[in-house]
C-alpha cells in the first residue's frame, strides 16, 4: 500500500475495501529522557526517526499529522538514562525543533532549530481549526539556530507550528497568552 495522505480506498487488505482517512493525533507520554518516533513503511521498516524531548513537566507531546507524514504506521521508542544521539538510524532525518517561551505573551516566539545538513526550512503557523495563518522561509546551515516568529496580531489561543525541511517534518503546539510573562532563554 502507498499512503497518499488523503482518503484512500485499497482493496488489497482482506475481503472488503479498506478506507483510510488521514488523522491528526496528539500523544502525551510520561517518563523517560528522550523518545524517538519512527514513521514505518508497509513492511514495518523505519527510514529514520524524529527525536523528542520532554516538556518542563516531564511529558512528551507528539503531534502526528498523517497528511504530512504520509504513513498510517509509526513506532515509538522511549529511552531512560543516558542516551546518545550520535547514531540515528538515518542521520539526515535528525531534525529537531524547540519552542520558547511557551506560552508566549507579546513579542516573539523563539524557535530553536537543529539540522544536520544545509537545508531550506518552511515554518507554517496554523490556528486550532487548521487554517494557515503565516509562513516563513529560511535557508539553514548545518547546526543549531534560533529564529524569532512574531506573535503580534495572533489572538490568545493554541496554535501549531509546522516545520518542513529536506531532512524531516515536525509539528509543535504553542499558546499565545497575553498574561504570559516574556523571558529570554539563551
Amino acid at each position: 500500500m502507498i499512503w497518499d495522505g488523503d482518503i484512500t480506498v485499497h482493496t488489497n487488505w482482506g475481503t472488503a475495501p479498506t478506507l483510510l482517512h488521514p488523522l491528526r493525533l496528539t500523544l502525551t507520554i510520561g517518563g523517560g529522557d528522550s523518545l524517538h518516533l519512527y514513521p514505518l513503511d508497509s513492511l514495518g521498516q523505519a527510514d529514520g526517526y524524529f527525536p523528542f524531548y520532554p516538556d518542563v513537566d516531564g511529558a512528551f507531546r507528539i503531534d502526528i499529522d498523517q497528511r504530512t507524514m504520509r504513513t498510517p504506521w509509526f513506532g515509538i521508542e522511549r529511552f531512560f538514562g543516558p542516551t546518545t544521539e550520535s547514531k540515528p538510524m538515518n542521520p539526515p532525518t535528525a531534525f529537531d525543533v524547540a519552542l520558547f517561551p511557551n506560552p508566549v505573551g507579546t513579542g516573539s516566539l523563539n524557535v530553536r532549530v537543529h539540522v544536520p545538513t544545509a537545508t531550506p526550512l518552511r515554518l507554517d503557523v496554523f490556528d486550532i481549526l487548521g487554517r494557515k495563518l503565516r509562513s516563513f522561509d529560511v535557508d539553514l546551515a548545518p547546526g543549531t539556530r534560533t529564529l524569532s516568529i512574531p506573535v503580534a496580531g495572533l489572538e490568545p489561543g493554541t496554535y501549531m507550528l509546522a516545520g518542513r525541511t529536506r531532512v524531516g517534518i515536525t509539528t509543535e503546539m504553542f499558546t499565545v497568552s497575553r498574561s504570559a510573562a516574556s523571558f529570554h532563554n539563551p
